[in-house]
């Protein structure tokens, strides 16, 4: 994706556009993208370029260490751990009567 040169307001109005219904310049979590863009820009954008300074902030929020995994593999540093418990053992609730207080009136 382009958007022009970064160091223009012209490239950061751009950019501003194109952030306005998304979160990252490409996919659902920061990626290499990301990081090349933040790099172009010359300083931080102005309050009047809401997206982009959102944006901004956000990539410029993650330590150098998590920005060295977005980039490396474009994968999120919070990976899952993988479940290792087998699953639950299916239970007998027969012996659970909810509404035995309505039977008793009765």
């Amino acid at each position: 994706m382009t958007f022009g040169d970064l160091k223009t307001d012209k490239g950061v109005k751009e950019l501003n556009s194109f952030l306005e219904d998304k979160s990252y310049i490409s996919g659902y979590s920061p990626s290499q993208a990301d990081i090349d863009a933040v790099n172009q820009l010359a300083k931080s954008p102005a309050a009047n370029f809401p997206h982009v300074l959102r944006w901004y902030n956000h990539i410029k929020s993650f330590s150098a260490d998590e920005l060295k995994q977005y980039g490396a593999t474009g994968a999120s540093p919070l990976k899952t751990a993988a479940t290792t418990t087998a699953p639950a053992k299916e239970e007998d609730d027969d012996d659970v009567d909810l509404f035995a207080s309505d039977r008793r009136r009765c």
